[in-house]
């Protein structure tokens, strides 16, 4: 009789734990290309100038390339930007305007507003050299930041931000 007994209980703990392992692989499969995409992607400024546009939308006066570290998020799954300088920025991603080649670098150009509804644009510049940044133009200041070597790769932002494209035709 006991071991009948033992024998129920064994075969009830395997039946358990094929149940739970059943469980593990069905979350294992949850975790889609999707869902990946949709992580924060975060990263460090190296270096930040600032410039001004004047009444015609030139830039002038810009500052020296200074050493400035502070975090940066990329959320594209949400169109969110943030820069975590002092004061932080968040900018929402209105519209992808396009990629631009050039000889020696390519631009991802996006429109945005910020936490206080103010219109500017957004652009990613990778370099051929390797160097990446991140300009932020609002109406009258344009500031860039020199990105860490652990910025997103150029494939994968382009792939992200595709879904932004065409989305409005006008920043708030």
């Amino acid at each position: 009789m006991m071991k009948k007994v033992a024998l129920i209980i064994l075969v009830a703990l395997i039946g358990l734990s094929s149940c739970c392992h059943k469980k593990q692989q069905k979350s294992k499969e949850l975790i889609t290309q999707e869902f990946i995409d949709s992580i924060i992607f975060h990263g460090y400024t190296v270096e930040v100038a600032s410039a001004r546009f004047d009444e015609e939308g030139n830039v002038s006066g810009w500052s020296d390339l200074e050493p400035y570290r502070v975090k940066y998020a990329l959320y594209l799954a949400h169109g969110e930007v943030a820069i975590f300088s002092d004061p932080a920025q968040f900018h929402f991603i209105e519209e992808y305007l396009g990629k631009i080649e050039g000889d020696r670098y390519t631009c991802y150009d996006l429109a945005v507003y910020d936490q206080n509804e103010e219109p500017g644009y957004l652009r990613f510049n990778y370099q051929n050299n390797g160097i990446a940044q991140l300009y932020v133009d609002y109406p009258d200041t344009m500031i860039v930041y020199t990105l860490d070597h652990g910025y997103m790769p150029q494939e994968t932002l382009e792939r992200k931000l595709q879904k932004f494209e065409g989305e409005n035709t006008e920043v708030k």
